[in-house]
């Protein structure tokens, strides 16, 4: 059995609860002026998980080629 789909489960799952109570006291903190810096944030760690041969404005579009399987790859 592929144990590699129940495993990226549960640390999303962890990542979540690790990270929400931080997005909690910002909000709180700050008000809604962190909104930007939590999204930028999250642009950019989504961009640095890319492979080296994916460009950078393919990352951003990834999830809605991905099912259609139209994202090239490049050596």
């Amino acid at each position: 059995m592929n144990y590699s789909g129940l495993i990226i489960a549960v640390i999303t799952f962890l990542v979540i609860g690790l990270f929400h109570p931080i997005v909690i006291k910002g909000e709180y903190y700050f008000g809604t002026k962190c909104w930007w810096v939590f999204s930028l944030a999250g642009v950019a760690f989504y961009a640095a998980s890319a492979p080296k041969h994916v460009q950078i404005a393919e990352v951003l579009i990834l999830a809605t080629h991905q099912a259609s399987g139209s994202v090239i790859h490049r050596d």
